[in-house]
């Protein structure tokens, strides 16, 4: 290693740390696929950093299936949408009760979020919610709690958000319950070092339906349907991790807009409004698969496409 390269890897090494310097190494390297060459590193640096890479991301993985990081995250899903573009399949239950090889979406995230150690999960229900209840208790799931929208025909996820909120007082994932996708998003995003954090597909052309993001210095700084897909980054997936410092901030944001009788946003808005504010919301760019199953043609594209990768 030159004399550049090695008082470069110090720098970074005493800036932040071992684990941090892994972790954005994995970030650079893997995740965006970048090789270590594009970053001004000579071979002989970058050989060393994929060592790095691999020693360190073996480490991470032990460090958080085995420390308090997880546990103490709690979750909310979002599942109190009647789903009128899923007819018939939705005739009768909610989104969320769709299944795929045997098991419901919403098995596979409770499932999930439990095998990232998170104990306390939140469910907004709506819409056929008794067939929720009857599919939590006869699965036997511990930690699960019930916020009712009565109003879900006329409002959306902004107020079932805001509803969840008046119960939280401490970190947690966010997550639209009509979601089928790789559970590592949710290990990814907890290991991410930004307290509050949007999950982006980068690897996606947008179009007009998708809910766009732009960034400027690493955050967000618009997330709504109506970016131009020209100046978007990605597509905001529908999994956000929250903290415990922006809960009064983000409800009160949606209080306003409900006093406004404004109840058909997304949830989103409040994110977009938080940011506008001075809020911070960090990005993870992710390419591992998933999908948002808000109509038929979504339903097919996961059984044809992501449900085969997910259970490989």
């Amino acid at each position: 290693m030159s004399n550049l390269d090695s008082s470069c890897f110090n720098s970074l090494l005493e800036e932040s740390g071992t684990a941090g310097f892994a972790y954005e190494f994995i970030v650079i390297i893997d995740k965006r696929q970048k090789p270590a060459e594009a970053c001004g590193l000579t071979c002989e640096c970058s050989r060393f950093i994929s060592f790095a890479v691999s020693f360190f991301g073996r480490y991470n993985e032990f460090r958080f299936e085995n420390s308090d990081e997880s546990r103490e995250m709690k979750a909310v899903i979002l599942c109190a949408g009647s789903g009128t573009r899923l007819l018939p399949l939705t005739k009768d239950k909610p989104k969320c009760l769709l299944k795929f090889g045997g098991r419901t979406i919403l098995e596979r995230i409770i499932e999930d979020l439990k095998a990232c150690g998170t104990e306390e999960i939140f469910l907004v229900t709506g819409f056929h919610r008794e067939r929720i209840e009857h599919l939590v208790k006869a699965r036997g799931y511990d930690g699960i709690r019930f916020v009712v929208n009565e109003r879900f025909a006329s409002t959306n996820t902004a107020f079932s958000l805001n509803l969840a909120l008046k119960h939280m007082d401490s970190d947690f994932i966010q997550i639209n319950g009509d979601m089928l996708f790789d559970g590592d998003i949710l290990k990814d995003l907890i290991r991410h070092p930004e307290k509050n954090c949007v999950v982006v597909d980068d690897s996606n052309v947008c179009h007009e339906e998708e809910v766009k993001v732009t960034i400027s210095d690493g955050r967000i700084k618009e997330i709504s349907k109506e970016i131009d897909p020209k100046r978007c980054v990605g597509e905001a997936i529908g999994i956000n991790k929250i903290s415990a410092g922006a809960i009064g901030e983000l409800s009160r944001i949606f209080d306003d807009l409900e006093r406004k009788e404004e109840f058909q946003h997304f949830f989103e808005k409040g994110i977009e409004e938080f940011c506008s504010n001075h809020g911070r919301f960090g990005v993870l760019l992710t390419g591992r698969p998933w999908v948002e199953i808000d109509c038929l043609a979504d339903f097919e594209y996961a059984q044809g496409e992501i449900y085969a990768k997910l259970d490989a």
